[in-house]
């Protein structure tokens, strides 16, 4: 079985991969795999992650952007997943880069600030607004758009 973890804000819940369906599911009817609350003071908040040592920026950026994962239409879902892949692949990397380097500001600034600013952006659009939009560009398009831009 291949399992998963899903954090959202003060919680997080353990996933199992259902290969006949191709989807992640709950894995909480087994009482070890229940959802549990976060210890208070552990709430992941987009306002902190650029505060967050760079070493730890990468997981923690991951762990905020799961728990945005169900406010986020179908493909950006996706992408969201594989951002998070990337960002797990990045974690190990940044281990020994100084935090005064160039890079490390660059990297700060697209995975502390632009990517929870697009998505909290999105969330905050009212849900009947989010596949309207002017000239054709919905903010569901506009998140697509800019997420892939994040993925590449």
């Amino acid at each position: 079985h291949e399992f998963g973890l899903r954090c959202e804000g003060d919680h997080y819940e353990f996933l199992a991969f259902d290969p006949r369906r191709g989807l992640w599911r709950t894995a909480g009817e087994d009482q070890v795999l229940r959802t549990r609350t976060l210890p208070a003071g552990l709430r992941i908040e987009p306002e902190k992650l650029p505060t967050a040592p760079l070493k730890s920026l990468p997981l923690s950026t991951e762990a905020w952007l799961a728990g945005q994962r169900r406010a986020l239409p179908p493909p950006a879902q996706r992408l969201v997943d594989g951002i998070g892949l990337k960002l797990e692949q990045l974690a190990p990397q940044l281990q020994s880069l100084d935090e005064k380097e160039p890079a490390a500001f660059e990297i700060r600034r697209l995975i502390a600030d632009e990517l929870p600013e697009l998505v909290s952006g999105y969330v905050r659009v009212p849900e009947h607004l989010r596949r309207e939009g002017l000239n054709g560009m919905s903010p569901d398009r506009q998140l697509v758009d800019g997420l892939g831009v994040e993925a590449e």
